[in-house]
């Protein structure tokens, strides 16, 4: 029989977990709780906790003596620990034993005790238990725990919001819980009628906090009839001025700051297209399905979200445009003067940056060569060398541009760019016209360039983006032949790799996005014949390989030129229309 078997099966007529003394040695400690002692090993003790390992191995008084004490542990508790110890295991019987466990293994420092009691725990949850089982977890820092009891809070909000230990919070809590982006709610609604029955619960006092709660609820996210028929009507609202003042304030869009709940989100992937049939295009991934949200669009190279926000970028036009499609507002924003924005690029979802270049305009040297005849700006930067380019992070509350990095790509052009975490990595583009196949990055939180490994094939017309904690590119390939490779770049082996080649052939233009997880790419079917229309592919990283998902409802005209710019995003959900079927 296996020292664990034999460990397991030994124990006192009481039921607790005795160490047996010939497997492991003699034993050299001993341990005193309030019903009892038992014997133990410092070696097998110290191994299982840091706890242990200080106090047993230093000159601290048990250490010396060989003996600890723990005047509030009963002995069957200590016999679990023991167990746990020396088999791996224990039986948890119930909830409350399961906290007990936790409880000790918390002051043990013993983190595998307290998994074991927290997914114990874990099973065990509902929405009458989620609440303190929640601030249970908090407080014993029970990571895993902790972060299961807030799921399945944020998941079933609504629910749990009626029961008992929601209403019995004090208000610094329910505070936390109201102004999370995460809760599920079905409207905006909901919220304040939650904050309304936690208020009723004990009104005399509790309206005193009222107005600390109310500047919670996300007014612009109201539907104006609620708003005017409930809110405004309601006697707490009333008569309380700066409760009114907020209600006021969602009016001016244009100092709107704060996002839906993810809840009332719902991701798209938005298409422009420019020229014959201008427009905005919102496709839905999960329902496979098209509307309609503009019939014009400001003529663009380049369109990029932002907290919900489509921003729009006009080169030739040194314009940038930003529209709000809830308030259906135009907003023009500031444009480097003497600069060129080359790309717009989001980090992590809620920072803008732009990659720029100086104006060959403002050079003496390029305005010579224009003189000459050299009218093309690519050819401008590689005769003149001389242009130093920037990296810009917007800031969209005072409307300004803060300079982030300056530094020399030479005559390199048509660089892709794509932002994950704090790295900002620029991949290919051509030299002389040569496709190259360059990769490097720059490190937002050391302020510093490093050089990563060359792809493994030159690209051009390169795009990419960030999706399953890695970092994809592809490009149009250099005939219409040619199969439209794709690879990715492991930030852990810090090398780029080659996966399945995407399924449509090459196109003049293309983009790649992550939405909601998953990987899409949007292409313009440039090489087929009049009436074709262009593909979005999604790529299955399980099954390495890109599958058609839908075609883009534009009909083309023989031999059409227009632009084609597309990005993800998320939209509330009250600004779409109420039927959204396929164009």
């Amino acid at each position: 029989m296996e020292a664990q078997q034999i460990l397991a099966s030994v124990k006192s007529r009481e039921d607790v977990f005795i160490p047996q003394e010939t497997l492991y040695g003699p034993f050299d400690v001993t341990l005193l709780v309030k019903d009892g002692i038992a014997r133990a090993h410092k070696n097998i003790l110290s191994k299982s906790s840091t706890f242990f390992a200080r106090m047993l191995n230093s000159y601290m008084r048990e250490g010396i003596e060989g003996e600890v004490r723990f005047e509030t542990l009963s002995k069957a508790n200590l016999g679990d620990v023991l167990e746990f110890i020396y088999t791996g295991s224990v039986d948890v019987l119930s909830e409350d034993h399961a906290k007990e466990l936790i409880t000790i293994a918390d002051y043990m420092l013993i983190q595998q005790l307290k998994s074991l009691g927290g997914r114990f725990l874990a099973k065990k949850l509902n929405v009458y238990n989620c609440i303190s089982t929640y601030y249970f977890a908090k407080r014993s820092q029970c990571k895993e725990l902790f972060s299961d009891t807030w799921n399945f809070i944020v998941r079933n909000f609504t629910a749990v919001a009626k029961t008992t230990e929601f209403l019995d919070l004090t208000a610094e809590d329910v505070e936390i819980w109201i102004s999370c982006d995460e809760i599920n709610v079905s409207t905006e609604e909901d919220v304040f009628k939650i904050l309304l029955t936690w208020i009723d619960h004990d009104k005399s006092e509790r309206k005193k906090c009222f107005q600390s709660l109310f500047k919670h609820i996300r007014l612009p996210y109201v539907t104006c009839d609620y708003l005017h028929r409930d809110i405004v009507t309601n006697d707490l609202v009333r008569g309380n001025g700066g409760c009114l003042d907020l209600v006021e304030h969602t009016k001016n869009y244009d100092t709107l700051s704060v996002s839906p709940r993810k809840s009332l989100e719902i991701p798209v992937i938005l298409v422009s297209v420019q020229k014959f049939e201008d427009r905005l295009l919102y496709y839905f991934p999960h329902d496979n399905t098209w509307c309609k949200l503009r019939d014009t669009s400001p003529l663009s190279d380049q369109v990029i979200s932002c907290h919900g926000k489509l921003y729009f970028l006009s080169k030739r036009e040194y314009k940038l445009l930003r529209y709000d499609s809830f308030s259906n507002r135009w907003t023009s924003l500031s444009y480097k003067g003497g600069r060129d924005i080359q790309q717009l690029f989001v980090r992590n979802d809620d920072e803008i940056y732009a990659f720029a270049s100086e104006n060959p305009a403002s050079c003496p040297e390029c305005v010579a060569l224009r003189s000459r005849g050299t009218e093309d700006s690519a050819v401008e930067r590689s005769l003149c060398g001389k242009h130093v380019s920037y990296i810009m992070k917007y800031k969209p509350e005072t409307d300004f541009w803060e300079e982030i990095s300056s530094f020399d790509v030479g005559s390199r052009e048509g660089i892709c760019i794509v932002a994950k975490d704090s790295f900002i990595y620029f991949v290919g583009g051509k030299r002389s016209n040569m496709p190259l196949k360059d990769a490097d990055r720059y490190d937002l939180s050391r302020s510093k360039w490093d050089k990563i490994p060359d792809m493994q094939r030159a690209r051009q017309w390169a795009y990419g983006a960030a999706a399953y904690e890695r970092l994809f590119i592809t490009d149009n390939g250099r005939s219409h032949q040619e199969e439209r490779t794709c690879e990715v770049y492991l930030e852990t082996t810090n090398e780029w790799q080659f996966i399945a080649s995407l399924r449509i052939p090459r196109t003049r233009q293309g983009c790649m996005m992550c939405v909601d997880g998953k990987l899409y790419v949007l292409s313009d079917y440039v090489w087929s014949v009049s009436g074709t229309r262009g593909k979005i592919e999604c790529y299955d990283p399980d099954k390495n390989e890109w599958r058609e998902q839908t075609e883009i409802p534009i009909k083309r005209v023989m031999y059409p030129w227009y632009l084609l710019n597309s990005c993800s995003m998320r939209v509330f959900k009250g600004t779409l229309p109420s039927v959204t079927t396929p164009l």
